[in-house]
Order: C-alpha cells, then sequence, then structure tokens
C-alpha cells in the first residue's frame, strides 16, 4: 500500500467489523475476541453503533472481578467515536490524540459504521505522511524540484 498525503481513512481501514447487541455478556465478548483474535468490538442496538468493547474494558472488568455474565452495554465505551471515511490521516490523528481513543469508527453520511481503524494505525501513518510532505516541501523548496 502506498500512501500520499492524501490518504484517507478509507485508504486503511478494515470493513470487516465485529459486533455484539448490548445485552451480549462479557463472556460473549472474551469469547469472541479472543476467538477471532479482536481488539474490539462494536456494540450494535437497532442497526446503530451504541459503542465499543475493547481489550481495556474487558481487562478493567476482568480485575475489578465482574461477573462474566455482566452485560456488554454496562461495560462498553459509549458512545463511539466516528470520523467519515474520506477524512485524511493527519485530521484523523488529531481527532484520536485529543479523544485519547485507541479505536475509531469510520461511518457514511448516515452515521452507518463501514469500517474500523485503529488508533495506533492512524498515528504511525499519519507521522509518516507528515513526513514524506516535510520531505517534499524541502525538495521545492530548495529549488530541487
Amino acid at each position: 500500500m502506498t500512501l500520499l498525503p492524501s490518504s484517507t481513512l478509507a485508504d486503511i481501514m478494515t470493513s470487516d467489523v465485529r459486533s455484539l447487541p448490548p445485552h451480549a455478556t462479557l463472556k460473549d465478548a472474551s469469547r469472541l475476541m479472543s476467538e477471532q483474535r479482536l481488539s474490539s468490538l462494536l456494540i450494535i442496538d437497532g442497526g446503530q453503533a451504541v459503542g465499543i468493547v475493547t481489550e481495556t474494558n474487558v481487562l478493567r472488568a476482568l480485575h475489578g472481578r465482574q461477573p462474566v455474565d455482566t452485560r456488554l452495554d454496562e461495560l462498553m465505551s459509549s458512545p463511539l467515536i466516528t470520523a467519515p471515511p474520506h477524512l485524511d490521516l493527519i485530521s484523523a490523528r488529531r481527532l484520536v490524540e485529543s479523544r485519547r481513543i485507541r479505536h475509531l469508527g469510520v461511518a457514511d453520511v448516515t452515521g452507518r459504521i463501514v469500517g474500523m481503524d485503529i488508533a495506533h494505525m492512524v498515528l504511525f501513518l499519519a507521522a509518516d505522511t507528515a513526513r514524506m510532505v516535510t520531505a517534499q516541501e524541502f525538495v521545492v523548496d530548495a529549488g530541487w524540484a
């Protein structure tokens, strides 16, 4: 994948988004996340993403000795922070840093989740894109282009 300064979330997101309903349990989420090696699950109610359960949510629940039958709507982070697919990576980096999140939902204009992105990927690629832009500006400013 070649990323240009104009790369967007659509270029790096995964569209294979896994989810569970709010009434599913900590045990359900733990099992699915473990079996499929997932770092997060969307919580979907009535076709809408109402939150997200991440590895951090699960670890905190287990550390707090919450029962395995605890409902996900009691554990989830909500609301789910989203951005449009056309958002450039540098803007996405600013969003995940300012909101201090590790998972970013990618939503279409109707609010339907079309993908997910992991913040460390956004941070890494946005930094790489910023370095490319800086290098290109240097070449142009130096008159080498």
